[in-house]
């Protein structure tokens, strides 16, 4: 089940947020201003929106203020390096009682503001894949109550740099790395596919993911690399990549989470002590134990798909069940997948 709707008042239409705010960037006027206060963004969220924001700043030069949390430490500091990038002006809370958890979105030019207020954070998740609902308000004027608030918010917040970004950086990896061992809570009755359907629905089907050719390899709740974003192939899955198992082969991979992400390049080396690693920015141990999938995508070309335990554990669980067996106690499960549609 998927749903991420947004009611927008007076049509009360029923959409997906990340299409509602495109069309609302499309049709503001020039000087605009857009402010977004979230509880956490992760790279791989503001990738969701990154492009409708350039796009929309160059047409009609507005400015954007991103107002971020670091409660629990979902927030990932490359998302926050990847905004400042950007040139969007990120703000992060530090003077504050209790967890900072709004998900607003304010759009404003000289005629018309809109405003989405819902449960989205700026992650992957919130915006493709778990049960969202936001609303959408539009207005011809003002809302002082609302603009108190923005400003008590921008009161609490300070301007983030690479220096702030690292400091955070640094405790959070700390945190994680206790936190990672266990990995992340999931429920077992949502994946439990023995237990007794209720009378009148029909049972799930386990979704059917794989094509021919994928590269699937699970990634554990804890291995090697700072912040979890650092992964190691199993050296027999490095032909996928056109590599051999020679100390010393090397290639450049051009990689992007889905479709519509922005494929960045990444060198893939094999190592004298037989290992070959690779960064992958939008991997976090949130999202640990998962799945990745990577398919080709043309010449030295990669899209891949993270499939987390936490968030999509039907799927992720499906996936798993078509990897060949451990070789011996602990070790991570990877195959190359047979066409399943």
């Amino acid at each position: 089940m998927t749903i991420l709707p947004t009611i927008r008042s007076g049509t009360w239409s029923v959409e997906s947020l990340k299409p509602s705010l495109a069309r609302e960037l499309r049709a503001s006027g020039v000087g605009s201003t857009l402010d977004l206060f979230f509880y956490a963004v992760t790279l791989s969220g503001w990738n969701q929106i990154a492009k409708e924001l350039a796009s929309w700043r160059q047409r009609s030069k507005g400015q954007v203020a991103l107002f971020v949390g670091t409660d629990h430490a979902i927030t990932d500091p490359e998302a926050l390096r990847a905004a400042m990038r950007a040139n969007v002006k990120v703000l992060v809370l530090t003077d504050y009682v209790g967890v900072f958890h709004p998900k607003v979105i304010s759009l404003r030019d000289k005629r018309d503001w809109s405003l989405w207020v819902g449960s989205n954070n700026l992650t992957r998740d919130g915006f493709r894949s778990n049960i969202e609902m936001a609303i959408l308000a539009k207005s011809k004027g003002t809302n002082l109550a609302f603009d108190e608030w923005a400003r008590e918010v921008e009161l609490s917040a300070v301007e983030c740099d690479e220096n702030l970004v690292l400091e955070y950086q640094r405790q959070r990896e700390r945190y994680q790395a206790k936190m990672a061992e266990a990995g992340q809570f999931v429920w077992q009755r949502r994946v439990n596919k023995k237990a007794a359907p209720q009378p009148g629905k029909t049972p799930r089907r386990e979704p059917k993911l794989s094509k021919m050719g994928d590269l699937a390899l699970q990634i554990m709740p804890r291995e090697t690399g700072g912040d979890g974003k650092q992964i190691q192939f199993p050296m027999s899955s490095l032909e996928f990549f056109g590599l051999t198992t020679v100390p010393g082969d090397s290639r450049t991979v051009r990689i992007a989470e889905g479709d519509d992400a922005p494929f960045t390049t990444h060198p893939i080396r094999v190592y004298p002590n037989k290992t070959a690693r690779i960064v992958i920015a939008e991997l976090d141990y949130q999202d640990r134990p998962c799945v990745l999938l990577f398919r080709k995508a043309g010449k030295d070309r990669f899209v891949f798909e993270i499939l987390s335990r936490n968030t999509r554990p039907v799927e992720h669980d499906a996936v798993l069940r078509q990897l060949n067996q451990p070789t011996r106690q602990g070790s991570r499960r990877w195959g190359i997948l047979g066409d399943t549609n």
